[in-house]
């Protein structure tokens, strides 16, 4: 079962109920902000993921108000773990609450690691949000989405260890735009590799760490 807490003086107070998941599940959780043209102030959470044998999430209170030329700025937050039939799903936190934002993956690989990541391409675009997972064939792949709208299946695929995790992060916009992906795909045995999307396409990066 997933749930958020809430930290109340030295205890946890129990939110959202998110549902349940896979025993092992994996957890990727990914934050954004969007401008509104008011000021106001608003409690959000910050996110602290913990595993047990119920794989919370703690989400710790802070008081959060950024205004600039009559813009205040508000963090949302994108969630996404395994559920118990192996499909990858999403949570959404809008500031107010949370809701349920579908199927990201179909019967995706049991206990799949999972990566998350979200940028803006251009200014006045929807946020772009690229989701990493493995499959039954020890390939990681990759689902994006614009807006939210719908998922489509990415460019990125291929080949990793059995037991490989992955990490993406970015930055930049537009025609400099930055993806790094981090896998084991076989180098030093179990190295970590890394794949890096520049000007719309996927290339090896440096090369791979080896194990420590």
């Amino acid at each position: 079962m997933f749930a958020n807490h809430l930290k109340v003086g030295r205890g946890w107070q129990r939110l959202a109920n998110f549902g349940p998941a896979l025993p092992g599940t994996g957890i990727a959780a990914l934050t954004y902000t969007t401008g509104l043209r008011r000021s106001t102030t608003r409690y959000v959470p910050f996110f602290h993921l913990s595993s047990s044998s119920y794989e919370s999430v703690y989400p710790i209170s802070r008081k959060f108000t950024e205004t600039n030329d009559n813009f205040t700025f508000l963090s949302l937050y994108r969630l996404y773990f395994q559920t118990t039939d192996r499909h990858v799903v999403e949570r959404v936190y809008d500031n107010r609450s949370w809701s349920d934002g579908g199927i990201v993956v179909r019967k995706a690989k049991s206990r799949t690691p999972l990566a998350a990541t979200s940028f803006l391409l251009t200014p006045g675009n929807p946020q772009s949000v690229r989701v990493y997972y493995g499959n039954e064939d020890n390939r990681i792949l990759e689902k994006g989405t614009e807006g939210g709208t719908y998922w489509y299946d990415g460019a990125f695929e291929h080949s990793a260890i059995p037991s490989s995790q992955v990490a993406a992060v970015d930055w930049g916009n537009g025609g400099v735009f930055n993806i790094r992906l981090y896998i084991q795909d076989g180098a030093f045995k179990n190295g970590i590799s890394e794949w890096a999307w520049f000007r719309r396409s996927w290339r090896r990066g440096i090369l791979a760490i080896p194990p420590a």
